[in-house]
């Protein structure tokens, strides 16, 4: 029996949009809570129900983590994510705006 050769992969991940396909999917979001799962699914790869399912307690700002424990609905796979820096500034900026307001 013969070996089968695998064909060869692209070494780059996460590109499988086009820049302006991205710009437009990222420029989509109104509001600063929207933006922020836009970019959750665009960096992480969460699915719609595991994004809208986060709580503030699963995000880990220091460690630049999030956890996901369910989705809408349904108990998800417990694992732990990497945030990227430009998602974890976002989140952290989101979360000052909000505690800022409820000072006011």
């Amino acid at each position: 029996m013969r070996k089968i050769e695998s064909p060869e992969r692209e070494t780059q991940m996460g590109k499988w949009l086009r820049p302006e396909e991205d710009a437009t999917y990222q420029d989509a979001a109104t509001t600063p809570a929207e933006r922020i799962v836009v970019m959750l699914l665009r960096y992480t790869g969460l699915r719609v129900g595991e994004a809208t399912a986060l709580r503030c307690s699963d995000i880990d700002l220091n460690e630049q983590t999030l956890m996901v424990r369910k989705t809408k609905g349904k108990t998800a796979g417990r694992r732990t994510i990497p945030l990227v820096w430009k998602l974890t500034t976002r989140i952290g900026d989101r979360v000052a705006a909000e505690a800022l307001e409820a000072m006011a």
